[in-house]
């Protein structure tokens, strides 16, 4: 049937964050598997596709479609500007909290107080450092890889991927990109869609 037949030559974007590629409906699973690392059939895969909706065609006129655009638009571009003040806001304080801290120790390193070490739920002191350094290092290793930019959630997929141990949530995998952007580790560089931002590696420009 020739509907079919166009119906499966049609790409769709690759709703994964900072992915640019695109798919049809026969090569998505391979995609999806091969380049992110989720599985057809896994919670993140049916969150993605399951609750597909009506596709509306070049130059076709759909009422029920048109109604659901605009709203939808208008919350996407709430939502995206919403949580862009919500990053400036946290990488504002976490780069005074950086700046206060190395102010503190050198004024007064012996009363110096780093942050608390169970303010996370996540486990010990120690397991806390083990996953911050596994981030540190699979950056390092990858920095060719990277040289382009990338967002916290694309190390997190990076990392699950790889298989890497041990392994941090995706939450805590942007705080400790974070961090890093706080401590000059590495460079803001631009905001992609969505509203996450991209970082980039500083380069030594001393050879060294």
């Amino acid at each position: 049937m020739p509907g079919s037949s166009a119906q499966q030559r049609q790409r769709t974007a690759c709703p994964i964050e900072g992915c640019r590629e695109s798919f049809t409906n026969q090569n998505r699973a391979r995609h999806m598997r091969a380049a992110h690392g989720i599985e057809t059939g896994s919670d993140e895969y049916k969150a993605l596709f399951e609750s597909a909706l009506p596709v509306k065609r070049s130059g076709e006129s759909d009422p029920f479609i048109d109604g659901m655009i605009k709203p939808l638009r208008d919350e996407v571009r709430r939502l995206a500007r919403e949580i862009e003040k919500l990053d400036e806001k946290r990488t504002e304080a976490r780069t005074k909290l950086a700046r206060y801290e190395r102010m503190l120790r050198q004024l007064d390193p012996t009363s110096f107080v780093a942050r608390p070490k169970n303010a996370s739920p996540n486990g010990s002191p120690e397991a806390i450092e083990a996953k911050r350094k596994a981030v540190f290092d699979f950056i390092e290793q990858n920095k060719e890889r990277y040289a382009d930019g990338f967002t916290a959630a694309g190390i997190y997929r990076d990392m699950k991927a790889a298989k890497v141990e041990p392994i941090s949530s995706a939450d805590k995998i942007l705080r400790i990109v974070e961090e890093m952007h706080a401590n000059g580790a590495i460079r803001g560089d631009r905001k992609i869609r969505g509203g996450a931002m991209q970082y980039k590696l500083i380069t030594s420009t001393n050879g060294g």
